[in-house]
């Protein structure tokens, strides 16, 4: 997800060098590999372990949170599609583009409406025990929005006729997770004040936080851009609202709306940032999965932050907008490497604690999130001393690092 969010925001950049389609490219085909690849995996693992990805997912929040990620990694997929393929190849590719976006419509909503039933029916949160993750699966319905607004600006010989339902849905689809949102919000806040903030390992997922807010503001701006700068209403000319001058008057609003909500989300980035460099600091700060949590509000577009940013740049006619994004951009990829050799590292050590070199234990531990309790139990997991070593190194590792896997790519 993050590949695709990076690629993105070098393909639609408010500055341009030479070569910068070339890489906008390349990070598209690499995430077209990574998510064919986990998905084969996910896939792989929902065969060897039905029972046990079952379970996972109906009694543990953040597996049953992190399924918001392979759609909105597949939404990021449609983006590329639009901004490469039907630029380049034209009206056929807009189709597919098109077909996709319906597709991603339904498994995002399913998802989201899922995850509140399930939520609901297996009391997997409670008042001080709010996990950011479960920001996710709205994430995946916004992020439909974005593509949405990207799909009816840049798609090559899109009519009016195919482009004004996609807006139109994209406002409702935003509707059905923004206020739910807020809701999450309100239980977010009153864990980190009631109960305080999550494990050091763990810190750096409170920017997943950051997620609804920047995809809501970057939606909206891109659907009004379509409706009013690309011209779909004025060309629909139906109604009251789907006209030209009902456009401009949703442009106007958009903005002030946007600003309102970005602001809100500078608050959980400042929170966010102050909690992981006072641990960087302290030297509690271990490498986890959730590091990624850091690239996807900093690093992405349309995502979070810089569409937002650069749509102020168009709005307000400041040059310092652009200096914002370009920014926020590099902030995004300075911390795109370091997940990587983490996660690297970790995979390289467990593929070692499988083979039976149990003495990976004394140099990296059992890896971020693994306890002292996890240590001592035996490969079965029932708190015995392993016989086949530490839990880490158990045959179920294999089935834990399929999903570790999963998570690294979309967070």
């Amino acid at each position: 997800m993050d590949t695709g969010i990076l690629s993105l925001i070098l393909r639609l950049l408010p500055y341009h060098f030479s070569g910068q389609n070339t890489l906008f490219t390349i990070l598209f085909v690499f995430n077209l590999v990574l998510f064919t690849a986990f998905t084969l995996l996910s896939l792989a693992r929902l065969a060897r372990f039905p029972r046990h990805v079952r379970i996972q997912t109906t009694t543990d929040v953040e597996e049953l949170s992190y399924l918001g990620a392979p759609p909105t990694a597949y939404l990021t997929l449609v983006a590329q599609v639009v901004l490469t393929c039907s630029q380049s190849w034209g009206y056929a590719w807009t189709l597919v583009a098109y077909v996709l976006w319906w597709l991603g419509l339904v498994w995002s909503l399913s998802l989201t409406a899922f995850s509140v039933v399930l939520l609901a029916k297996r009391n997997l949160a409670t008042a001080t025990a709010f996990s950011p993750p479960m920001f996710l699966p709205l994430i995946s319905a916004m992020t439909l929005g974005t593509t949405g607004g990207l799909l009816a600006t840049y798609g090559d010989g899109i009519s009016a006729d195919m482009a004004v339902p996609v807006i139109v849905v994209s406002y409702m689809v935003l509707g059905f997770a923004f206020f739910l949102a807020l809701v999450y919000y309100a239980l977010l806040a009153h864990t980190l004040f009631a109960a305080g903030l999550p494990p050091p390992g763990k810190l750096p997922a409170l920017m997943i936080a950051v997620g609804p807010l920047g995809q809501f503001a970057t939606a909206i701006q891109g659907l009004s851009a379509a409706a009013s700068q690309r011209g779909m209403f004025a060309r629909y000319d139906e109604g009251v609202w789907l006209t030209g001058g009902a456009a401009a008057s949703v442009s106007a609003a958009t903005v002030l709306l946007a600003l309102l909500v970005l602001g809100f989300a500078f608050l959980w980035i400042s929170v966010t940032w102050y909690v992981v460099l006072e641990a960087g600091v302290r030297r509690t700060l271990a490498f986890g999965l959730s590091w990624w949590s850091l690239i996807f509000p900093m690093g992405e577009l349309p995502f979070p932050i810089q569409k937002q940013l650069m749509e102020m740049a168009d709005a307000l006619d400041r040059g310092v907008y652009d200096g914002a994004a370009e920014s926020q951009y590099c902030a995004g990829l300075a911390g795109f490497p370091r997940p990587y050799g983490g996660a690297a590292g970790v995979l390289v050590h467990r593929v070692l604690c499988q083979l039976g070199w149990h003495g990976v234990e004394d140099l990296a531990g059992c890896g971020a999130g693994d306890t002292a309790a996890e240590r001592g139990r035996g490969s079965a997991g029932e708190g015995q001393e392993g016989k086949n070593g530490p839990v880490c190194c158990s045959k179920w590792s294999w089935a834990r690092e399929w999903g570790d896997c999963m998570m690294a790519h979309h967070l």
